[in-house]
């Protein structure tokens, strides 16, 4: 969609958002996912996990409050 507005990886605020998508969200996802699948397990597991949103959360948060940003005021 961002081609057929004029816009290309070039483009500073992009590049980025883009970045800073790939860079914060997927890790987490990706560990939140193998913890959810793997071994969140048994009343224990249950609070480790628990921890772990709660220490990730920060970072998911202002993550995401970039990426709206830079989508709405597209500046870096």
């Amino acid at each position: 969609m961002f081609y057929t507005a004029g816009y290309s990886l070039e483009t500073t605020w992009l590049r980025v958002k883009i970045l800073t998508a790939i860079l914060a969200f997927l890790p987490l996802e990706l560990s939140n996912g193998i913890l959810v699948f793997n071994y969140v397990k048994g009343k224990r597991w249950y609070h480790l996990y628990d921890l772990f949103v709660v220490s990730i959360t920060p970072v998911l948060l202002i993550a995401g409050l970039m990426v709206i940003y830079m989508a709405v005021f597209k500046i870096v």
